[in-house]
């Protein structure tokens, strides 16, 4: 019988945008993962396009969107990860078809939910 790991069941979505550097996206997923999370990358952009990461000022990896910020609602993730970078608070704070008042009433509603901002090495 397999060993239940920490966050067996938990969903936790990662909201980035273009400009992430990588290790703090890749470093937590892979964390989470390893502890039985169930980590979606979510994103302004649209699911199956691609995020451009950043190693220090250098191109990095690119990742490709699972679900587009549109689409999913508090409900669905028991913790959000915000990976830092520069272009990330504000790209991500309030997308241009979304209204303030709209990321608002949803930050409102999340107020149970758990949050973590990662800070890389």
């Amino acid at each position: 019988m397999a060993q239940q790991k920490a966050l067996d069941g938990k969903k936790v979505a990662v909201l980035m945008t273009d400009g992430v550097e990588q290790v703090e996206y890749t470093g937590p997923r892979g964390f989470l993962e390893a502890h039985g999370a169930q980590v979606t990358l979510v994103s302004p952009k649209g699911a199956g396009e691609e995020i451009q990461g950043f190693d220090h000022l250098d191109h990095g990896d690119k990742f490709k969107v699972e679900r587009a910020v549109r689409d999913v609602r508090p409900r669905d993730f028991d913790a959000l990860v915000l990976p830092g970078a520069s272009p990330i608070p504000t790209s991500c704070a309030c997308p241009p078809n979304q209204s303030r008042s709209s990321a608002s009433s949803r930050a409102r509603t999340s107020r149970s939910r758990r949050s973590a901002t990662a800070r890389g090495p």
